[in-house]
């Protein structure tokens, strides 16, 4: 739960925002990670991993297909089971379980890999990027699409200072 200072500050940003925006000549939008993942550097990293994680994918398909046929064995035929084939079947449900967490685990190891070498390598010329395109469109106000948040506003459309000298004005 937010508290009310951090209600009221979000609040206060979103008014800021809002009316920057309003006064603004150019407003542009864009998407920071559509950006990314369209770079040909993202797709030929997401292509490479696709490729490696096909076999593990079809592992894990396989796990999950002899848990169900372990599963259906052990509903169907449980009562005709000794104690010892009951609990063999379990063990076998748990092993396979474990070996696909096993191989789901290495497949997300392979994915933050790729996407933290994606990102080390794209993300230092980010700044410079936008800025070139900030000052090449005249842009007054960027938003990030991807999750609404402001990615820049020119200095002086910021209104921080009068929200700060009004809120002093008023609360005492």
């Amino acid at each position: 739960m937010k508290s009310a200072f951090t209600k009221l500050f979000t609040m206060m940003t979103m008014v800021s925002a809002i009316s920057v925006s309003a006064y603004a000549n150019n407003v542009a939008v864009w998407n920071s990670q559509l950006a990314i993942t369209n770079t040909n550097f993202a797709k030929a990293k997401i292509a490479t991993v696709q490729a490696s994680v096909k076999p593990k994918q079809q592992q894990l398909e396989s796990y999950k297909s002899a848990v169900e046929r372990l599963q259906n064995q052990y509903a169907s035929q449980k009562d005709k089971l000794t104690d010892a084939q009951k609990e063999d079947i379990r063990k076998q449900i748990q092993a396979n379980l474990q070996n696909y967490e096993q191989v789901a685990a290495q497949i997300q190891a392979l994915i933050d890999a790729s996407e933290n070498e994606v990102m080390q390598r794209i993300a230092p010329k980010m700044p410079s990027i936008r800025d070139t395109i900030i000052r090449q469109k005249n842009i007054d106000v960027l938003v990030d699409n991807r999750d609404r948040s402001i990615s820049f506003v020119k200095p002086e459309w910021d209104v921080t200072a009068d929200f700060t000298k009004a809120l002093n004005d008023e609360v005492k």
